[in-house]
């Protein structure tokens, strides 16, 4: 998915490195934010991670979450005659 994001150029001007990655958002008070972000950076660090990018400005943070959004349809536009059908999990 990281390729097609690439390749889609989702987030102009950031190139995201081709290997499993895990975007979470985190909402809350800068207080609490900081505190789940240091939290989720030991766990993910605890299991393996080679990287962390918390988007240390409002607008890093956004082009992080857009490029998330993004997953779905720069997917499909990469497999011409691709579908796709979403839904939630419950």
């Amino acid at each position: 998915m990281l390729d097609a994001i690439n390749k889609a150029n989702a987030v102009p001007g950031r190139t995201f490195e081709k290997k499993d990655s895990l975007f979470i958002k985190i909402q809350g008070s800068p207080d609490a934010t900081k505190r789940a972000a240091s939290i989720v950076k030991t766990i993910v660090h605890r299991h393996g991670a080679s990287g962390w990018d918390f988007g240390s400005s409002e607008e890093a943070a956004k082009d992080l979450w857009h490029a998330r959004k993004a997953a779905l349809w720069s997917t499909i536009e990469s497999l011409p005659g691709s579908r796709a059908w979403t839904t939630d999990v419950w």
